[in-house]
């Protein structure tokens, strides 16, 4: 007997799926941040934009930041490796904490985010790259309870340090946006010259 009923598809693992997931997360997070820089860019060649100064703060930032990265890496590389996984979290609440200090520096300079267009993107562009990192952090707490519960968190983990690699490389991004690349420079990449 010739039967041509095709046999049913295989489920989906749920790696696969919390992989992709994650992948689609991380198109949509790009995009929005792509988006701000476009608008960014197009807006910086107003009579009325004042880039505010770097906060050095933000430089130690980057490096707490970076060092979150590779502590999860490492937790990836150590399944039971529970000092990185904590490390990666604390690496990651002293970023944000600091974060909020560079903040508070611009504010007690004058940099108001009513003061010009360029302070406004400059918080809003930080303000959302810090929303993503609380909600990355908001994942990594739940992931610490889990393996402190000896639960296997393999697949966790490298979803988990895989997202604060691509929160790295966003940051390294808008800092560059915000404090590296000259403003005609940026508005020639972006088309808006």
């Amino acid at each position: 007997m010739n039967d041509a009923t095709p046999l049913p598809a295989a489920p989906a693992s749920p790696n696969a799926a919390a992989k992709l997931g994650l992948w689609v997360l991380m198109a949509v997070i790009t995009v929005l941040f792509l988006q701000f820089i476009q608008a960014y860019a197009v807006r910086q060649g107003s009579p009325d934009w004042l880039r505010p100064p770097e906060p050095t703060l933000l430089r130690w930032n980057t490096l707490a930041l970076l060092l979150a990265s590779a502590a999860l890496q490492s937790a990836v590389m150590l399944p039971r490796g529970k000092t990185a996984l904590l490390l990666g979290g604390v690496f990651g609440c002293i970023f944000l904490a600091g974060q909020l200090g560079a903040w508070q520096q611009l504010h007690a300079q004058g940099y108001l985010v009513a003061g010009n267009p360029a302070n406004s993107f400059f918080y809003l562009l930080t303000g959302m790259h810090g929303v993503h990192v609380l909600g990355g952090l908001l994942t990594w707490g739940w992931l610490l309870a889990r393996a402190r519960r000896g639960l296997d968190v393999a697949l966790e983990a490298r979803l988990c340090a895989r997202y604060w690699h691509f929160l790295l490389l966003i940051w390294l991004l808008l800092y560059a946006v915000l404090f590296w690349i000259a403003p005609a420079t940026l508005q020639a990449i972006c088309g808006s010259r």
